[in-house]
């Protein structure tokens, strides 16, 4: 192990990263061939994580995390993230399950990421957001929403707060 720390201090130390939004600290974690695997949907590689995470931190993403298992080589938790996004929506924070592999660096190789989104319906939760921000914020939309389109950075992240809060506020939702 080249870090000279357990797999679990690597994680530790990586989630932590995260929650304080220290996107290149917790890029320090991750091998170069690192793999995020959304199951059912994309995979990402280490340089597509760096600007995904831009998202978590205009948006102020948080996870609250336990350890589901571990072995010297994987470690599973569970737990449950949200973001300031969702909370203005009024979406509870959804539950996940990721499984974590570490490479003999002892650096996150490899993560498997499973959101359950079930009780939780973004588009229709935003749809008013949208129809208000259309008559009355269109500058703000289409910084946030380009070409009506989710767009993941830390830009668009800042600006559908932004946007939400207004919309919040002046349309006393």
């Amino acid at each position: 192990m080249v870090n000279n720390k357990t797999p679990l201090e690597v994680l530790t130390s990586y989630l932590g990263c995260l929650n304080e939004h220290e996107v290149y600290r917790a890029l320090e974690h991750l091998a170069e061939d690192f793999r995020l695997q959304f199951k059912g949907g994309p995979s990402l590689s280490k340089s597509d994580l760096a600007g995904a995470l831009g998202w978590d931190t205009g948006t102020r993403g948080r996870v609250e995390w336990h350890i589901v298992s571990e072995s010297s080589a994987m470690i599973a938790v569970g737990g449950h993230e949200t973001n300031d996004f969702l909370t203005l929506l009024l979406i509870e924070p959804l539950p996940f399950h990721s499984e974590f592999q570490f490479n003999g660096d002892g650096l996150i190789s490899r993560q498997v990421h499973d959101v359950d989104w079930s009780g939780a319906s973004v588009s229709d939760a935003l749809a008013p957001a949208i129809a208000w921000a259309a008559e009355h914020a269109p500058d703000e939309l289409a910084r946030a929403y380009p070409n009506e389109k989710m767009l993941y950075s830390e830009e668009t992240g800042r600006g559908w707060v932004a946007l939400l809060r207004k919309w919040k506020s002046e349309a006393k939702y």
